[in-house]
């Protein structure tokens, strides 16, 4: 549990394969940047998979993120930022169904709250 300024909070970090089943996860404080997080997580995970696409919220779009992804055999589904210098192309109706993911989270998110008793800004 951190602080941030909504108060006190935990953030879910989340692998998921599809809307129903979590890979791995792991829990951060609401003051941890979302990133680097999620970077310890793909590093921990140990998969035999590539070539597969790997849709990701616009807090994992910086470079070393997507490279991560890359140099871990996927692809990475995730539009730059507006403010980027150079853009690229991603996969926009692939990105599109990356709220089936943030459904689990959310299912996550309230078993986090029922376990830790923690109220959430």
């Amino acid at each position: 549990m951190g602080k941030s300024r909504g108060g006190w909070n935990t953030k879910v970090h989340l692998v998921a394969a599809n809307e129903r089943t979590a890979l791995t996860f792991s829990l951060s404080g609401g003051q941890a940047h979302d990133a680097p997080e999620g970077r310890s997580l793909l590093k921990q995970w140990n998969t035999g998979l590539t070539g597969l696409p790997m849709l990701m919220d616009r807090a994992y779009e910086g470079d070393e993120t997507r490279q991560l992804v890359l140099d871990l055999g996927f692809e990475p589904v995730v539009p730059p930022k507006a403010n980027r210098a150079a853009s690229w192309q991603y996969d926009r109706s692939l990105y599109k169904r990356r709220n089936e993911v943030v459904d689990l989270e959310q299912s996550a998110d309230a078993f986090e709250q029922g376990v830790l008793i923690s109220s959430r800004a």
